[in-house]
């Protein structure tokens, strides 16, 4: 592009889960200049085939559905030259159309004997599983380098895979776990300038329930004392909250107030947080004559 030149390109429609998930992990996860298909083999448990393109100097994922073969063009053109509107976003609003993006010029369409048609497009529960998979995998991570109580980190589809954090802790140890979890829960939306919420919860709290989400925190939680507001941090513009017409208190848009909620029980007040455990019957029963 920057040469004035062509540059060849395989887009591919139909491919494996390893190659979906890898290509969703972001940058402190995956540094520019790793490999994605080396650690899409690493998540597949095997090296991904590629083969070479039949119209162009390029490579392409051997077993793809569908291969558009093509070049990228230095030539702009604007995204919708009808409107305003674009394809809408991951976060479940109307797009903006670029005035001006690259076009590809198609040279051939290869498939699979009997392909399928694979499409994942936002806004949609697809779409943020994985974009949540690689900053489950990001957040993990940085929390454990940070040797930080964590049991697990969920990305909630309601955020779009980014937005909405929810750490699990391990049960806290001492009275000095309160502040580490609050400390750590905090530097995920300093670190992370796509995180806009942390909900914290105990290991009892099932990440993936939303009325066990809700349960802890409408009784896990008091908002005037857990409740953490970081005023005008990075943010993320395609989130029409965070912008300088939604909230004055933001110095420019793309900026947002970052929240925690912390819904994990204090050490002193463990005693009085126990969920009763049901437990099932057993298979062999007595039979009425």
């Amino acid at each position: 592009m920057r040469a004035g030149r062509p540059l060849p390109v395989a887009i591919h429609l139909g491919l494996g889960p390893a190659v979906l998930l890898s290509s969703c992990c972001p940058t402190s996860l995956v540094p520019t200049g790793l490999d994605e298909l080396a650690v899409a083999g690493a998540l597949g448990g095997a090296p991904v085939e590629l083969a070479r393109c039949r119209t162009v100097d390029a490579e392409y994922v051997a077993d793809a559905e569908y291969v558009l073969e093509g070049e990228l063009l230095p030539d702009l053109a604007p995204e919708n030259p009808r409107g305003t509107a674009a394809t809408p976003e991951f976060l479940g609003y109307q797009g903006r159309a670029h005035p001006a993006l690259p076009t590809v010029r198609i040279t051939g369409i290869t498939a699979r004997d009997g392909a399928i048609l694979q499409a994942v497009s936002g806004p949609g529960h697809e779409q943020s599983v994985l974009l949540g998979f690689g900053m489950e995998a990001a957040v993990l991570g940085r929390l454990r380098e940070w040797d930080a109580p964590v049991k697990a980190v969920h990305c909630h589809t309601a955020g779009g895979g980014q937005l909405m954090v929810v750490l699990q802790w391990f049960h806290k140890r001492s009275a000095a776990d309160d502040e580490v979890v609050r400390k750590a829960s905090e530097s995920v939306l300093e670190e992370f300038r796509m995180a806009k919420m942390v909900v914290s919860v105990d290991e009892d709290v099932d990440v993936e329930s939303d009325e066990d989400l809700w349960w802890a925190m409408t009784t896990r939680m008091q908002a005037d004392r857990d409740v953490v507001v970081l005023p005008d941090r990075e943010g993320f513009p395609l989130d029409p909250t965070q912008s300088t017409g939604y909230s004055p208190a933001l110095s420019a848009d793309g900026r947002t107030a970052k929240v925690v909620f912390d819904c994990t029980v204090p050490y002193a007040q463990r005693a009085r947080f126990h969920r009763p455990r049901f437990t099932r019957a057993g298979a062999s029963r007595a039979t009425r004559p």
